[in-house]
């Protein structure tokens, strides 16, 4: 969360003072957020697991409700061509719920399998996970949101895996998810550009190619230490779309180089594993289950981001877990971790 403060006021500061005269538009309220995760991190990490068990099914209400909400006209905030936000009053930042439903669908699914009551193998276990996954998944989807349904399934695929899930009901279930996805992506105009400049960005350099391309720029002008903090030009010439976002890897790859772009993907490395290893060693069948599929989450949603970036995958707005501008995102993954730190010390 520091560096993501320091790279956002690095990656904003020149684009905030020639929008509103103020560099720090977008740094100050990150900073802001940070302290506040701070704080939402070490109020979840002294929860015990009856708690998290008893508020895992209000919690998913409240994340469906919210997307639903989303997808009302008039309600729901538009940006970039999807309805993704919700603004509860004028002057208030905007909501996301959907980084809500991440950690809402993993607890809902660990309190049903962790009691050891329903059998994951079982058909019944089976529809469960279907069911409660399909609800958030489509409305997520509706938005569109593609990235974002793509980490909430991920992260309800390892739950359900880590419940004990059968590979005879999941191969057929991750083949219908891709058939679907498939055929979204095949009807849909948006999506679909997105992967045409996946595929070639430079066919289309000034159009749906714009952002992988300056991504890329930015990448290699970073070369192996990069040009130093504020100092990108990617960044501050307004090139690169969404540097304090979706982007940011790229701002931390063209100022601190090869070297800093590893340092910061070694952080989730070892994150991811230190979570792992918490649901290894957990005495909860519960907690165990939580704490892999809170790794999963924020593992698949780094590598996502990072993948769109170095032009492994298509274009999706999917932030730098912990690193990019957001508050919604950063509350929600700080209270994540904080379950890790719970489950934890409950072993």
């Amino acid at each position: 969360m520091a560096i993501g403060t320091v790279m956002v006021l690095s990656a904003s500061a020149l684009s905030d003072f020639a929008r509103t005269a103020d560099p720090f538009a977008t740094a100050l309220p990150q900073a802001v957020w940070a302290l506040c995760a701070v704080v939402v991190l070490l109020i979840a990490s002294r929860l015990s697991l009856g708690i998290l068990q008893g508020i895992a099914l209000p919690l998913y209400i409240v994340a469906c409700l919210g997307l639903i909400l989303v997808l009302i006209p008039g309600i729901g905030v538009e940006n970039g061509g999807s309805v993704r936000w919700l603004r509860f009053a004028p002057g208030l930042p905007t909501v996301h719920p959907a980084e809500l439903a991440k950690p809402a669908v993993i607890l809902l699914l660990a309190s049903l399998y962790g009691n050891g009551r329903i059998d994951a193998r079982s058909g019944h276990g089976f529809l469960l996970f279907g069911g409660v996954t399909a609800v958030p998944l489509l409305l997520t989807l509706l938005e569109p949101d593609l990235g974002t349904s793509a980490v909430i399934g991920v992260a309800a695929l390892a739950t359900y895996f880590a419940a004990g899930g059968s590979l005879r009901h999941l191969l057929p279930a991750i083949f219908l998810v891709v058939v679907a996805a498939t055929g979204f992506l095949l009807v849909n105009d948006y999506q679909a550009a997105r992967i045409a400049a996946w595929r070639d960005p430079f066919a289309d350099p000034q159009g749906a190619g714009f952002h992988a391309i300056q991504g890329l720029i930015a990448i290699a002008r970073g070369g192996l230490t990069g040009v130093g903090l504020g100092q990108g030009e990617q960044a501050a010439s307004l090139y690169l779309p969404n540097a304090d976002n979706d982007y940011i890897y790229a701002v931390i790859a063209e100022e601190t180089g090869l070297l800093g772009a590893l340092v910061v993907s070694g952080l989730f490395l070892l994150l991811v594993s230190r979570g792992l290893l918490v649901a290894a060693r957990s005495s909860s069948r519960f907690g165990s289950i939580v704490a892999a599929g809170i790794s999963a989450a924020i593992g698949f949603q780094a590598f996502a981001n990072i993948g769109v970036v170095t032009g492994l995958l298509p274009v999706t707005g999917v932030p730098l877990p912990f690193v990019s501008a957001g508050g919604s995102s950063l509350l929600v993954l700080a209270g994540a971790a904080g379950l890790l730190l719970a489950i934890s010390r409950e072993r």
